[in-house]
């Protein structure tokens, strides 16, 4: 087995870097469909059963959670339509950028594709979190310490 070239070795950590930001994605939806669509306000079913119906909502694959998010209309029509066309990039990442990584041709393109995924990911996640943040406060939960810390990690990260 030969070493891997530095142009491999940046493909394969953004390539990382891109599936790590959509699992992060995938337990943010997970967590949100759960909390908007099983548990509800009041809350409908014990700690206990909210445990459980996350874990099995943390089992379905991304596409099937948008899904169900779609047919429960828990997010805006922008939000649910940023999400469709996320799974697309998504499963291009994960089912078929083979055939783009070995081209001979097109390196700068397939590095704009898979920074771009990381970059959707990212910003889906933080588009839910604060959707979740204003459903939280629509049911008169103070939410001003979450804003706040969101608010200072913001400013680190820059």
């Amino acid at each position: 087995m030969r070493p891997a070239t530095q142009e491999e070795v940046f493909i394969f950590t953004l390539m990382g870097q891109a599936l790590l930001n959509i699992q992060v994605l995938e337990e943010t939806l997970s967590g949100s469909i759960t909390l908007k669509a099983d548990v509800g306000y009041p809350r409908k079913v014990s700690l206990e059963e909210s445990y459980e119906l996350l874990k099995k909502r943390r089992s379905l694959p991304l596409g099937a959670a948008i899904n169900v998010a779609m047919q429960k209309e828990l997010y805006t029509d922008k939000l649910q339509k940023d999400l469709k066309a996320f799974l697309k990039e998504r499963n291009w990442l994960v089912h078929k950028s083979i055939d783009d990584i070995y081209a001979p041709t097109g390196k700068n393109m397939l590095f704009q594709r898979i920074i771009s995924i990381v970059h959707e990911a990212h910003r889906l996640q933080r588009e839910m979190e604060d959707d979740l943040i204003e459903f939280s406060e629509s049911i008169g939960l103070d939410m001003s310490r979450v804003r706040a810390d969101i608010k200072q990690w913001d400013h680190r990260c820059r």
